[in-house]
């Protein structure tokens, strides 16, 4: 790997957007999260990120939320260059954006706006129920709270609650609470799809 790192980063000005996310993502996984090579393709990405397509400014948030190095400069510029971008976002894109904001802490008032009402007005179908949990957790950990998009996921959620395991139906339970927000009949649907479900439930 450092053999690696060290052409990667004598070469990184030639990487394409491509390159540069799948550089970042395979790392990152890996768990290998060498600063000099991270601030490498920060710094190489960001003149290029109105190249970027929304999955590669996904991919690339992801990675740099996994790792043990903060760069809200990074974060700060995706964001603002994600914006116009938005209508393009797949559902995984959608989903993946969001839960790197919210696993850095970074604040984006304008891109988790945008984000949020791309999942209120995408059918419901295109986000599975573990990613409507996700979303949920997200929302509520970063306290950017729009009470339409909980909505929207209770919704979704009412129809497939019963394929929730229990430490989601517990996720959801905790997201719903610390935003205090009382959707009709979620938590009466939780309490009953928790039965025999006890057991499955971590401390």
């Amino acid at each position: 790997f450092h053999g690696i790192e060290r052409v990667a980063i004598s070469k990184m000005r030639l990487f394409q957007p491509p390159g540069l996310s799948s550089l970042a993502w395979a790392y990152s996984t890996l768990g290998y999260d060498s600063l000099p090579l991270f601030e490498n393709i920060a710094d190489a990405a960001i003149p290029k990120l109105d190249k970027f397509k929304p999955q590669e400014k996904a991919m690339m948030a992801l990675a740099y939320s996994r790792i043990n190095y903060s760069f809200p400069y990074l974060f700060n510029e995706i964001a603002s260059r994600s914006l116009h971008q938005i209508e393009q976002f797949g559902p995984l894109d959608t989903f993946n954006m969001i839960i790197a904001y919210a696993k850095v802490g970074h604040k984006s008032e304008q891109l988790m706006q945008a984000l949020a009402e791309k999942v209120i007005h995408q059918p419901s179908h295109h986000f599975s129920p573990q990613m409507l949990v996700g979303i949920a957790w997200a929302y509520a950990n970063t306290a950017h709270h729009t009470r339409p998009l909980f909505h929207a996921i209770a919704k979704s959620l009412l129809d497939n609650i019963h394929k929730l395991t229990a430490n989601e139906i517990a996720s959801v339970a905790w997201s719903y609470a610390s935003v205090n927000c009382n959707h009709y009949g979620l938590f009466d649907a939780l309490a009953e799809a928790s039965e025999g479900k006890w057991p499955q439930f971590s401390a």
